[in-house]
């Protein structure tokens, strides 16, 4: 299911929630993202296209700051979830990149150290992730995720509801 603001997953926030939420361009943003810079990389080989956005993306951050996508849902989910359930993150980043992480939460005035947070690094699918590294079962689970591949490897676990952050 598409969606636009976190307040459309409270309706589906039961006893016992578990809500795995991706950061890029769903928790927070940049005005220019990582698609920004790779379109204007992308007719080189996919590999060089890949690691030449990233840096170019990685100097772009260092000099801008994030927005939360969507503060006033975000908020009010977490109020919900307060005596609920647990939200944690589930980010592609690599483990190294924890330092800037925390950095852009504390600029969003938000407690990284209230969550956890897990990083893929990009070497697995999230959803191969979750199987491996989360205990859902007994849990109502939503994943919230901007990436439809990510979408799609999470799917494939049937107890878990998956959002598309748009």
């Amino acid at each position: 299911m598409n969606i636009k603001s976190f307040i459309s997953v409270i309706p589906h926030i039961k006893e016992n929630t578990l809500v795995i939420c991706d950061i890029d361009d769903t928790f927070l943003r940049y005005e220019k993202g990582f698609r920004y810079f790779y379109d204007k990389v992308k007719n080189k080989p996919k590999i060089d296209a890949i690691k030449q956005t990233g840096k170019m993306y990685r100097e772009y951050k260092e000099k801008n700051y994030p927005k939360l996508t969507d503060y006033s849902g975000f908020m009010l989910m977490m109020h919900i979830l307060k005596d609920k359930g647990e939200l944690v993150f589930l980010t592609a980043r690599k483990s190294d990149e924890e330092t800037d992480t925390r950095k852009e939460f504390s600029y969003l005035g938000i407690n990284y150290d209230y969550f956890k947070v897990f990083y893929t690094g990009d070497r697995i699918t999230k959803g191969s992730f979750i199987k491996k590294n989360f205990k859902i079962k007994g849990k109502n689970v939503i994943f919230i995720d901007d990436y439809i591949g990510n979408i799609e490897s999470v799917s494939k676990i049937p107890s878990i509801k998956c959002f598309k952050f748009i």
